[in-house]
């Protein structure tokens, strides 16, 4: 299944990121995430696991706390 954003949402987007809608389907997620971090002036929060909504949602790796974040699998693998 598809879905498509109206007009009015891709002006939405635009407006806030500052970047056209092709750009940001041709971006991948590390420059997608720093764009956004550059135009909000601090670093993104990868972490799901503060998130106290997500854990009565089904997801039993979240609610195990077994999800990490990237900084933490680069910490983990860097002792090795």
């Amino acid at each position: 299944m598809m879905f498509y954003l109206n007009q009015k949402s891709k002006e939405i987007i635009e407006d806030s990121l500052g970047v056209k809608i092709d750009q940001i389907s041709k971006m991948d997620v590390e420059k997608l995430d720093q764009c956004i971090e550059r135009k909000i002036g601090k670093r993104l929060k990868s972490s799901l696991i503060d998130d106290y909504r997500l854990i009565g949602r089904g997801s039993v790796y979240i609610f195990l706390a077994r999800i990490f974040g990237i900084e933490t699998v680069d910490s983990i693998l860097s002792k090795i």
